[in-house]
């Protein structure tokens, strides 16, 4: 891994990393929301939403993560 950081594409894979990195971190903060609030989101989650829940969160995740990289 290291070799791959000191090479020219180096910086572009840190990049990525810390990207998939601060992915992660948002969707455990979903799960862990979901499974406190389980009682409140019963009826949407019986239904078989939750592919779509993740689907929106990814597209607010995505902006949610530019816009901190911004500042």
């Amino acid at each position: 891994m290291r070799k791959i950081l000191k090479s020219d594409f180096g910086p572009a894979v840190a990049v990525v990393l810390d990207l998939l990195v601060a992915y992660l971190f948002f969707i455990l903060a979903r799960v862990a929301f979901l499974v406190e609030n389980r009682t409140l989101f019963a009826d949407t989650l019986a239904d078989g939403n939750l592919a779509r829940i993740f689907r929106g969160g990814l597209l607010f995740d995505t902006s949610a993560i530019f816009y901190i990289n911004a500042l």
